[in-house]
């Protein structure tokens, strides 16, 4: 292991330098490499004691954010869904960025990319394949004008403002097809 992790470390570090576009291919890939059997360099015993690691990280993280205030809602090596108790996406928003600043300036989560995909208003969740919710506009939530003001004001027919709802279910595909659309009404109309 400290083979390994003296190569992977200047890697690293010949990628922070940028010296050479190839450390950086060779960096970012290595977990792929080190975790496909059909890779020359697999080796079980490498792969479960990384993965030991990155699980370990995974939780301090975790932890970090839940000392911060956030809830979790579902985490993975690849995604994550925090809730918080923040009453609008606005105030979510400064709160995440203040969330990423606080988690990346620790020195074990520095080199972790942690990037905000969406910001909900709402969320009906069941699982990853089985979740619904009224995505925040991110863009009026940055800066707000008078144009952004005018669309946000505009409303629907009812007198009620417009709503960028996202569903995702997967159970839905196991309904007959006479029911599909019926389930995507009343979910989407719960939601909203």
């Amino acid at each position: 292991f400290s083979a390994v992790k003296g190569m992977v470390k200047a890697w690293f570090m010949t990628k922070r330098r940028g010296r050479s576009q190839f450390s950086s291919l060779l960096s970012d890939n290595f977990w792929r490499w080190a975790s496909s059997d059909a890779s020359a360099m697999f080796e079980p015993a490498l792969q479960r004691f990384l993965f030991g690691l990155m699980k370990k990280t995974l939780l301090q993280l975790l932890a970090e954010f839940k000392r911060l205030g956030a809830s979790i809602v579902y985490a993975s090596f690849n995604r994550l869904f925090l809730l918080t108790t923040k009453p609008s996406a606005a105030n979510a928003m400064a709160y995440s960025r203040y969330l990423l600043s606080a988690v990346t300036s620790r020195e074990l989560f520095k080199h972790v990319q942690l990037d905000i995909i969406h910001y909900w208003e709402y969320l009906l969740w069941m699982d990853t394949a089985n979740f619904g919710g009224v995505i925040a506009d991110v863009d009026s939530l940055v800066a707000p004008t008078e144009e952004a003001e005018a669309e946000a004001a505009r409303t629907t027919k009812s007198g009620m403002p417009t709503f960028n709802v996202e569903m995702n279910w997967n159970i839905q595909t196991f309904l007959p097809l006479a029911v599909q659309d019926k389930f995507s009404i009343a979910v989407g109309s719960f939601i909203f």
